[in-house]
């Protein structure tokens, strides 16, 4: 029960005018699944991603940080869908949590995003400083930044979810997979140092 209202509190943000229901949803989005999961561990992150979704392993060119991708491509031509979730971890030396957060306003969306505050609020795992930012992707379809500082290692974690589809969902499912992508972050732990 607490985990539904949990769901029902999440999907009542400003954005998007939802009227929630007993869960009878699909898990599956034009053949991107996401009820089969798995750990994967990034740093000190671990965070539960579709198991579809195929994992490759960077490091930025010019500043050397971690990241890593995950990706899972539409399997339907027409009705299009795919997930690219992107986990970085910089170290404030380099930028701080409040330059990240700031310069992803203004450069990672097609437009102006939201803070999703309410969200931030039902996260189990937060730090001290955690943004998560929603609004239209760069090119197509919904983009989801979530940042998280953490002091004892001064370095944010930047996850970034992108929703690309064509054409849009029928608002029905567009709330199914917002409500995925929040179980997603509520997924996420950063392990402690301190033992």
């Amino acid at each position: 029960m607490k985990n539904t209202l949990k769901l029902l509190t999440i999907l009542a943000f400003p954005i998007i005018t939802i009227f929630a229901t007993e869960s009878t949803s699909p898990d599956t989005f034009r053949g991107i699944d996401f009820s089969t999961t798995e750990a994967q561990k990034v740093k000190g992150m671990s965070i539960t991603i579709p198991k579809m979704a195929k994992r490759s392993d960077s490091i930025h060119m010019k500043d050397k940080f971690p990241i890593a991708f995950f990706k899972a491509d539409c399997m339907e031509e027409k009705e299009c869908f795919s997930l690219l979730i992107s986990i970085s971890v910089i170290p404030e030396s380099l930028k701080s949590y409040d330059t990240l957060v700031e310069d992803s306003k203004a450069s990672d969306f097609g437009d102006t995003p939201y803070e999703v505050n309410k969200w931030v609020e039902l996260l189990t795992f937060k730090t001290d400083k955690t943004k998560i930012l929603m609004g239209p992707g760069e090119l197509l379809g919904t983009k989801i930044n979530t940042f998280y500082y953490t002091k004892e290692t001064k370095e944010t974690y930047k996850v970034s979810i992108n929703l690309i589809y064509h054409p849009k969902f029928p608002e029905e499912e567009w709330k199914d997979i917002l409500m995925h992508c929040f179980l997603i972050l509520e997924s996420i732990n950063i392990e402690s140092k301190l033992k």
